[in-house]
């Protein structure tokens, strides 16, 4: 499949220059380049490298550009597949504008790789450990690894789910009868086809500590030191998962302590090997606003940091405050219908 690259240029020429010549050095002969936001739709069905610069602000007017097209068309980029590449100047802003490019396409049809980003801050310093474990330097490690990520976008295969697929719902509440996240999703349930064969893993509050942050032999070689619900179910039922559901009701703007805890705590199963391309989806309630910063956290740290897949739409973003009142919202069975549809065509596609 050929390869697009989406590099919308920053405004002045200096700041291209590093990107433009590791595109030059690294891209494949054939590949599709799109600078400008009018040309977008010739990434759709396409794998797509999202390769883009910023200026000394951390912004970059084209970008902008190609976002607002995305947000007013929900369609544009369906079928494709992409990753992330961002270069900066400064140490901030990269992980924050590969968030933004990753949930706009995303909210528009393009599906993820597992571990879709690369970043290069201003002096490379994040490839330091990197770079000492490969005897090289930092501009050698960021170009190696920017090499295997437009290599695994090109080999990219998602896995073919074996029939059930399993889908596991992880929720952390002590309501279940009145959370309106359980609620949403018992309709999302009920409307999945047959094949998609559904678990429930409740972590309660409370009943799972975070990482104890261990070093990665005491992680691989003893196991978690807390013999919690984590060791008991938790690895277990994710490993044995072709997807995750994450039920995140919008607690202060972030995810819960619990689901944080969960989160930290299958740095485990990465390290051992047990997160295997798993699909990574979401329900995320709001009372008020703000569902949208939960999805960019869920996206980082499922998919550009644990090394899960992201499917197109990946999260059903909804509001709604009083207990159950999610049921009362005008039209939710066709928005949990319409859900569950998104799910089965990447789950179980006829």
């Amino acid at each position: 499949m050929t390869l697009a690259v989406v590099a919308p240029p920053a405004a002045k020429r200096k700041d291209n220059e590093r990107l433009d010549g590791l595109l030059a050095r690294y891209m494949p002969q054939d590949a599709i380049l799109i600078e400008q936001a009018t040309d977008l739709e010739l990434a759709r069905g396409k794998k797509v490298l999202f390769a883009v610069s910023l200026d000394d602000g951390g912004m970059n007017s084209e970008l902008d550009a190609m976002k607002r097209r995305l947000a007013l068309e929900p369609t544009l980029l369906e079928g494709a597949t992409g990753a992330v590449w961002v270069d900066g100047p400064g140490a901030l802003f990269t992980k924050s504008i590969a968030r933004e490019i990753v949930f706009y396409t995303n909210r528009a049809g393009c599906a993820f790789i597992p571990k879709a980003l690369i970043e290069g801050t201003g002096d490379l310093y994040n490839f330091e450990l990197r770079a000492a474990l490969m005897k090289t330097d930092l501009k050698s490690a960021y170009g190696y690894h920017l090499a295997q990520l437009v290599r695994r976008l090109q080999t990219d295969r998602p896995p073919v789910p074996a029939s059930p697929v399993e889908l596991l719902a992880v929720a952390a509440t002590n309501r279940l009868r009145n959370a309106n996240t359980v609620c949403f999703w018992n309709l999302v349930r009920d409307a999945l086809p047959g094949q998609v064969h559904t678990s429930f893993l409740n972590l309660g509050k409370g009943n799972i500590a975070d990482c104890r942050g261990c070093g990665y032999q005491v992680c691989v070689s003893r196991g978690c030191p807390d013999r919690d619900l984590m060791v008991e179910r938790g690895f277990s039922e994710v490993a044995k998962a072709d997807a995750l559901m994450i039920l995140a009701p919008n607690l202060n703007d972030g995810l819960g302590p619990d689901l944080v805890a969960f989160i930290n705590r299958l740095t485990h199963s990465a390290n051992i090997g047990q997160i295997t391309s798993q699909w990574l989806y979401a329900i995320i309630v709001s009372g008020y606003s703000g569902s949208d910063l939960l999805a960019r956290q869920l996206l980082n740290a499922f998919c550009l940091n644990k090394g899960f897949r992201l499917p197109p739409y990946f999260a059903a973003m909804i509001t709604a405050n009083r207990p159950r009142s999610i049921l009362e919202r005008d039209g939710i069975e066709q928005v949990a219908e319409t859900f569950a549809q998104q799910i089965a065509a990447t789950l179980a596609p006829a």
